[in-house]
């Protein structure tokens, strides 16, 4: 019994290793030829493209159809890569490689795991769960592969084989150039000039770490995910709605002043303000203040819907909170706008004006998922914050 569940167990291995094996390989190789030492240029258009491939190819060999939101995960990450190849802004490239390693992952687990119908709070989990979990698995790509070779053991003997004096081959030409190097001058001062013998082996030494890494993580994340190993408890046991329903009233209250003096004394410029204020001064006061508090509030509202048993009275609440958030998110943006007009407009500036608008839309979807259970607000708020990441400072570039 136990081998056959061995054997079986065994025959799945090499089955895994016949479809990401190679695969895997080959996307190493190509990552490494595009992406080393040159994280900015034309090459990362290629890599992008490789790695929609990759994604498409390991599905197919799965039986696993692409959704829409898979080609649109696609979209995403060919359009970054061509962004890598259009600037030179190092805080612009750690966001785009941050975001694109973000959406490879999304778009595979979409592809193999059905997490759609969980919260977003658990699909943030599982996502999660799903980038560290591949961390057990990288030897999986080279236990995987010797066995394979074990089975196969006398289709894969030439193969074996040329490894061996490719690997024997390698220290043996060095150590005759060396020698060789050593005793002409000439031919020394030649092979120097031909292969800059002084970075020739940090090189070689940096891409075979970058294709071995590459290929290990490509391969286990790829595995990890295939195999669904996802653990998340999906039960619903979520607390009373009381105490939450009589903390959102109390804030709720401080909010709908707070608003409304934002109304009268900002927007309208009616009432007086404390002596020695100017509107201007009043207006470029507590900016980040409202930024950290309309993101406190989105986080809050999102974590009652998940966790909390949802009634009419939170359901009317709720919708105070997020209509107050609002206005604290369009005075936090008039106020920047004020600060604009006064001193410039600098990256950093354009990147809270984009903060703004990321929170807004997923308050929106908020409001959105409260009358309407059915949508995906992970799924929104991925598509939110990446459309937002590649078009938002070009159309705020053009408008300011």
């Amino acid at each position: 019994m136990e081998n056959n569940m061995r054997k079986e167990m065994e025959e799945k291995e090499k089955q895994d290793f016949k479809v990401l094996g190679l695969s895997s390989f080959i996307y190493a190789v190509v990552l490494t030829f595009c992406l080393y030492k040159n994280f900015s240029g034309i090459t990362n258009v290629l890599w992008t493209v490789a790695t929609v491939i990759y994604i498409a190819y390991v599905a197919r060999k799965y039986e696993k159809k692409q959704k829409p939101i898979n080609i649109f995960y696609d979209c995403v990450i060919i359009l970054l890569g061509i962004s890598n190849f259009t600037t030179d802004n190092q805080i612009i490239l750690f966001f785009n490689y941050m975001v694109i390693f973000i959406a490879i992952a999304v778009n595979m687990i979409y592809m193999f795991i059905d997490i759609k119908k969980l919260g977003m709070c658990i699909q943030s989990m599982a996502v999660c769960q799903c980038i560290l979990g591949c961390i057990g698995e990288l030897p999986k790509p080279f236990t995987h592969g010797i066995k394979a070779l074990k089975m196969d053991k006398d289709r894969n003997n030439n193969i074996k084989y040329i490894l061996i004096g490719i690997g024997c081959a390698l220290p043996v030409v060095m150590m005759v150039t060396i020698i060789l190097a050593s005793a002409d001058s000439v031919f020394r001062n030649m092979i120097v000039k031909i292969f800059k013998l002084d970075t020739l082996i940090l090189n070689l030494t940096g891409i075979v770490i970058m294709i071995i890494v590459s290929y290990a993580l490509v391969y286990a994340f790829s595995f990890y995910v295939k195999n669904g190993k996802v653990y998340i408890n999906e039960k619903e046991n979520k607390m009373a709605a009381l105490p939450v329903n009589i903390i959102m009233s109390m804030v709720a209250v401080v909010y709908v002043m707070f608003a409304t003096i934002q109304v009268v004394y900002l927007f309208g410029h009616g009432g007086s303000l404390p002596q020695g204020y100017t509107y201007a001064q009043y207006a470029r006061q507590g900016f980040f203040q409202l930024l950290f508090l309309s993101g406190v509030n989105v986080v809050f509202i999102l974590l009652t819907m998940e966790f909390v048993k949802i009634n009419k009275f939170m359901k009317v609440v709720s919708g105070v909170i997020c209509l107050c958030t609002f206005i604290m998110i369009f005075s936090s943006g008039y106020r920047m706008k004020m600060y604009i007009e006064e001193y410039g407009l600098t990256f950093s500036r354009i990147f809270v004006l984009w903060l703004l608008v990321v929170i807004s839309m997923v308050m929106l979807g908020l409001v959105i998922k409260n009358f309407h259970k059915e949508l995906n607000l992970f799924s929104f708020s991925m598509a939110v914050v990446i459309c937002c990441f590649i078009f938002c400072p070009l159309v705020m570039l053009i408008i300011l």
